[in-house]
């Protein structure tokens, strides 16, 4: 093979006793025609081939070897540009495409999620005193000492500074206290099972208001809910007022689940057998999309749900819709709801059967051996065992200490 020399020098003129027509050379991309004739001995492979800017000719091809079965297509060093180009713009639209997001969880519409919101940002910028100080000084100190730099100060006997020890342990430390007491304060204030003392900033939970009970099952692939003031029950959709404080009791049918509202508060785990508890309260009227954050099978990425915050009035009517459907969830309806199906519709029930939930939460809406109401648990004074009460909660465990 020919010995390659850089590219654009100019190729030294051989004897004219043979010249070739257009040149085709063979390159790391292909094989490209030239366009142009140069001369060399017969038998004697020149040098180098002067090509187009971009292209390193390493031997020439005769045109008549040429075959497209035996050599690959060659790609132009324009259309190597052009792709080059489409990538950059493809980033500089990447801003522009991400822009049109519309993070929920940094502009949520319900008071618990923006206090979680504040504890991320707070959090962020505090660790951020660290992180960006470090990376700056990292930058700052490579450039400084680089090896071409004859200026800086060159210590190698320097091993100590207690300033610089004050300095990479003090500022850490006071960052890590402040972080732990925020924790601190907002895991007992944001706790879910703690009901609302606001409904927004600096605005409480007006006297006399009672929260809105939910009742909320996972199921394989849907969502029920259950409301037992209003004694209706509806799939895959809910509504609440808005400014009203919410107190949702869940549980699940078969596998753990997690209830997510991401504008309205944080997910918090359905589990079968088992009650968690969410305080939560929406202060905008809207449409809010509801999801399962734990992978629960084959229809998990089709378990969503649409949550209404709605005035007082709009609820109402909301209600008194879904109380004229003639449907009653009863044991044996919600037996074949249960069954495993996915992308449900929405379907409104007008009526509940009394201590369905219970029944559920229980593991008793079909009688058998995964029934807590058969377990047999110890009586008052320790003696005597007693069955728990089918209406209760009494076999029910918490997920909560109380």
């Amino acid at each position: 093979m020919a010995f390659m020399r850089p590219l654009g020098m100019i190729a030294r003129s051989m004897p004219s006793q043979s010249t070739s027509p257009a040149v085709l050379c063979h390159t790391d991309r292909g094989f490209r025609h030239v366009g142009m004739t140069i001369a060399w001995q017969p038998g004697e492979m020149p040098q180098h081939v002067p090509a187009r800017t971009g292209t390193i000719c390493v031997r020439p091809i005769d045109r008549r070897t040429l075959s497209t079965q035996q050599y690959p297509p060659f790609h132009s060093v324009a259309s190597v540009m052009s792709m080059k180009t489409l990538r950059g713009l493809l980033l500089l639209a990447l801003p522009l495409a991400l822009s049109g997001c519309h993070t929920v969880l940094m502009s949520p519409s319900g008071d618990v999620a923006l206090q979680q919101r504040n504890l991320i940002i707070t959090s962020f910028v505090l660790m951020m005193l660290i992180v960006v100080p470090v990376i700056v000084a990292s930058l700052v100190f490579a450039w400084r000492y680089r090896a071409s730099n004859q200026k800086a100060h060159y210590d190698p006997d320097w091993d100590h500074s207690t300033i610089v020890e004050l300095m990479i342990w003090s500022a850490p430390l006071l960052i890590i206290i402040a972080l732990g007491a925020i924790t601190w304060v907002s895991t007992h204030k944001l706790d879910p099972y703690r009901p609302l003392d606001r409904i927004a900033a600096g605005k409480v939970v007006p006297v006399g208001v009672q929260p809105l009970q939910v009742d909320v099952v996972a199921l394989d692939w849907k969502w029920l809910f259950i409301y037992p003031e209003q004694n209706i029950a509806v799939v895959n959709e809910m509504a609440a007022p808005v400014d009203r404080p919410i107190h949702f009791n869940l549980t699940a049918s078969t596998v753990m689940n997690s209830f997510f509202i991401p504008a309205l508060a944080g997910q918090i785990y359905a589990m079968p057998g088992m009650q968690t508890t969410l305080q939560a309260v929406i202060n905008k009227p809207g449409d809010y999309w509801g999801m399962s954050a734990n992978y629960s099978g084959a229809g998990f990425s089709y378990m969503n749900f649409t949550f209404h915050g709605m005035s007082e009035d709009d609820f109402n009517k909301w209600v008194a819709q879904a109380k004229s459907h003639g449907d009653t969830l009863d044991h044996a309806t919600y037996a074949a709801l249960e069954a495993p199906s996915e992308k449900n519709p929405v379907h409104y029930y007008g009526s509940v059967a009394p201590g369905l939930y219970a029944s559920i939460l229980n593991r008793c809406v079909q009688p058998g051996p995964s029934c807590m109401n058969m377990l047999r648990m110890p009586g008052p004074s320790g003696g005597d065992e007693t069955s728990a009460s089918s209406g209760g909660h009494a076999a029910m465990p918490m997920a909560h200490p109380q």
